[in-house]
């Protein structure tokens, strides 16, 4: 059956990131060969495994010429070595081979369906057969809306310094750069399934407003005072009435109504509003349109898994934000600004699986500070991102980088900016920002087209070293050290954390989009480390410095932890530090 163009990248999308996290996670074992003047990876199966195909022999994996494969010598098989770790990006954009024998014959069958592939390569692993159909139906979510996601950018502007925030917001057409499950939006009942026709208006979700007894929720900062005149344009504030003291009236995703209902059945729908709202890229979290002037983002729960977790809003997250908040904007650099999370409200409930389906947090729009200083704001992910599926990044076309060394020479003043702003708070103060692409937004002048800085959201990710932190003897009393999760007792897990987020993947990503991971990217990496945390023998930053570099680092097994449905505790595997390479 011929599949279009677009169904066949979704394919290659998400299977090149399921073989690789698999291999990486050493779910399957792997070799490293070379054949017909090309490489390839071999995948192969034992005479005794379980597949539901026994013929399948071996997968075969093209790559790239130019990939990068960590290896170590293979003892078992003559000429090739045992494959450690490899990038996404490695994979060439074509169809793994499977090698299918019968008897004394053998043919070669092409396959880009990650859900074949997958079953393939879990044969000899122990997937209850519940955790097999799930991952099955991700797997093939992803593929789906990844299929979607490419249509509809095909009628996509390319944008510029002037285009809307939102438009950038919406321009992650690929996604997470490795996650295999990289476009995967998948609906938990009670909500409806997540079709990808349904994208538009995931995209443009209608709000529901809804009331509730104060006494069925916490709530924290002047959520009241800050929603009150949005509900004053809807008209819905007069609808309140003698109720207004004794219940609170909030926003929520339209979508997430029947998960409300469930847990909290004392709600009262006023209003459900559409074009109100545009989604940003984590889809939970929208703008309000223009025209209501409403200097806030809402960040709501949603009971999908969406790439690697359910995005539901924890209660602790909703807590602590107004007080996380003041924290960072008081010790983070000036150029590093802060979405302050000014207020919040949750469930009361003791089971925070069902508290945990109101949340609602209140983020400030740093938009008018920006236009203030003639700045724009785009995401960094959005820079990895090539419009119109042509060749050029963003990064590439915003900033003129047609040649090796401009790239070099951006890319070293983009990744300077970055470690000023973040890696003085982690040495400092031992706070580690959750800093990857998607949580940190570029600003750029629009005149000289040079980075400022950036401004940081979504602090819930942060993590706090506790000894660090409290040897400052700092009076911030709205922040709550109690059974809190932003704060931790080991420090290397707070720089294992930043060497993922910041390292992996907002460096790495952005340098393997340049094509300067095989032309000195990391040396740069490496030089601009060091002129911010080398700055003395014993010093702390010396101490950070070295950590990143030692010779292995902390690789976290996505694949892994959703086979043990755990999402809220990493899973990693050691494997050879990817800032040490020329």
């Amino acid at each position: 059956m011929t599949i279009t163009a677009n169904r066949q990248r979704a394919c290659l999308e998400t299977a090149k990131r399921l073989i690789t996290h698999l291999i990486n996670e050493g779910l399957v074992a792997a070799t490293l060969y070379h054949e017909s003047q090309h490489n390839w990876l071999r995948i192969q199966n034992s005479p005794n495994h379980h597949s539901r195909d026994a013929r399948v022999a071996e997968l075969r994996v093209p790559l790239r010429n130019d990939a990068y494969v960590e290896t170590s010598p293979d003892d078992t098989v003559r000429n090739s070595s045992r494959v450690v770790f490899l990038k996404t990006g490695d994979l060439a954009n074509q169809p793994v081979i499977v090698r299918v024998a019968d008897g004394e014959n053998a043919d070669d069958v092409e396959q880009s369906d990650p859900c074949a592939i997958f079953e393939i390569c879990i044969a000899e692993l122990e997937v209850q057969p519940a955790m097999r159909d799930r991952i099955l139906r991700q797997l093939g979510n992803s593929v789906d809306m990844q299929e979607r996601w490419l249509e509809m950018s095909m009628s996509m502007p390319a944008l510029n310094l002037d285009s809307p925030a939102i438009q950038w917001e919406q321009s992650l057409i690929i996604g997470h750069p490795t996650h295999p499950f990289h476009k995967t939006c998948f609906a938990q009942p009670p909500l409806d399934p997540v079709h990808p026709g349904d994208l538009s208006r995931i995209l443009a979700p209608d709000l529901a407003f809804i009331s509730l007894p104060a006494t069925t929720v916490k709530v924290y900062g002047p959520i009241r005072e800050v929603i009150k005149p949005l509900l004053e344009q809807l008209d819905i504030a007069s609808e309140l009435g003698a109720f207004e003291k004794d219940r609170v009236v909030i926003p929520c995703l339209a979508q997430q109504l029947p998960a409300i209902k469930q847990c909290f059945p004392d709600i009262a729908v006023l209003n459900i509003v559409p074009n109100i709202a545009d989604a940003q890229a984590s889809i939970r979290t929208v703008s309000i349109k223009p025209s209501f002037n409403f200097p806030y983002h809402l960040k709501f729960a949603l009971s999908c898994e969406i790439t690697s977790a359910l995005r539901i809003v924890p209660p602790w997250s909703v807590s602590e934000a107004p007080g996380l908040s003041n924290v960072l904007q008081t010790l983070l650099p000036p150029d590093l600004w802060v979405y302050r999370e000014v207020a919040g409200v949750t469930g009361v409930q003791e089971d925070i699986t069902e508290a945990r389906q109101l949340g609602c947090i209140v983020r400030e729009d740093v938009m008018p500070r920006a236009e203030q200083n003639g700045e724009a704001l785009v995401m960094a992910a959005a820079l990895i991102e090539r419009p119109g599926q042509g060749t050029q990044t963003y990064a590439e076309r915003l900033f003129g980088l047609n040649t090796l060394d401009r790239k070099r020479d951006w890319f070293r003043r983009y990744t300077r900016c970055l470690f000023q702003l973040t890696l003085p708070p982690l040495v400092n103060y031992g706070i580690g920002l959750e800093a990857h692409g998607q949580n940190m937004v570029v600003r750029i002048n629009k005149q000289t087209r040079s980075i400022q800085g950036f401004a940081l959201r979504d602090l819930g990710g942060s993590r706090i070293h506790n000894l660090t932190f409290t040897a400052h003897k700092f009076k911030f009393d709205t922040l709550s050290r109690d059974k809190n999760p932003i704060f931790m007792d080991d420090i290397t897990a707070v720089w294992d954390r930043i060497h993922h987020v910041v390292l992996q993947n907002h460096v790495g990503y952005l340098m393997d989009a340049l094509g300067l991971d095989k032309h000195g990217g990391w040396s740069i990496v490496r030089e601009e480390l060091k002129g911010v945390l080398n700055d003395g023998e014993e010093s702390r930053g010396r101490e950070v410095y070295e950590y990143f570099l030692k010779g292995e680092m902390a690789f976290k097994c996505f694949f892994k932890m959703r086979l043990a449905d755990n999402t809220r505790h990493f899973i990693e595997k050691m494997v050879p530090n990817i800032v040490l390479r020329n």
